[in-house]
């Protein structure tokens, strides 16, 4: 059966019914360039306008970004625990960095001006995953001025959809089905839980 994507509906459903602190984070997982699987927890920035792109940002040196230029194929779990619902979304990821050029370049400098001060420090920041800066180092950025154009370090990584897995826990028995992207638009699978 294909529909319209109504996966996206119901996302959007589950963020509306929940808190948005609690919903605010998923994990996406990567595979390193040595083959080890890797995951962390990221921030839901939006849905990218006009598409179902799922938009999170990351500093240019993080170990993510290294995965995924590696591998580009990414799946997102996110969990809502006031809707009782999770979503696995997969597909692969594009990288937006100081290179993009024109929509792409706008959308990257829009997110970076959607950013309080605090959150643009972290990309003028040590870089991440090296070893511990002396703490002057995080004063000077967090109590310098941001700069008002995002700099190299800052990303913006849109995931794009191939297949979602959702699992409705809210009745018993459970509902589960998969979304699959096609060339007329998605196909939807009700499986068992």
């Amino acid at each position: 059966m294909t529909s319209d994507g109504n996966w996206l509906q119901l996302v959007m459903s589950a963020l509306d019914r929940s808190t948005r602190g609690a919903a605010n984070h998923f994990q996406l997982a990567t595979v390193t360039p040595d083959g080890r699987a890797a995951n962390r927890t990221l921030t839901f920035r939006e849905f990218r306008h006009l598409t179902d792109d799922l938009c999170t940002h990351s500093h240019t040196r993080a170990q993510k970004v290294t995965d995924l230029e590696s591998n580009p194929q990414a799946e997102a779990c996110w969990w809502f625990d006031e809707a009782r619902d999770q979503f696995r979304i997969s597909g692969s990821v594009q990288i937006l960095t100081d290179d993009a050029t024109g929509d792409d370049a706008a959308y990257r400098n829009e997110q970076w001006a959607s950013l309080d001060r605090y959150e643009k420090a972290l990309y003028i920041s040590p870089d991440p995953g090296q070893p511990r800066a002396d703490d002057a180092s995080f004063n000077e950025a967090f109590s310098t001025t941001p700069p008002e154009d995002p700099p190299d370090t800052f990303a913006v990584l849109l995931l794009s959809p191939e297949r979602v897995d959702h699992l409705d826990f809210s009745g018993h028995p459970h509902r589960r089905q998969v979304f699959t992207r096609t060339d007329d638009g998605w196909a939807t699978e009700a499986v068992n839980p």
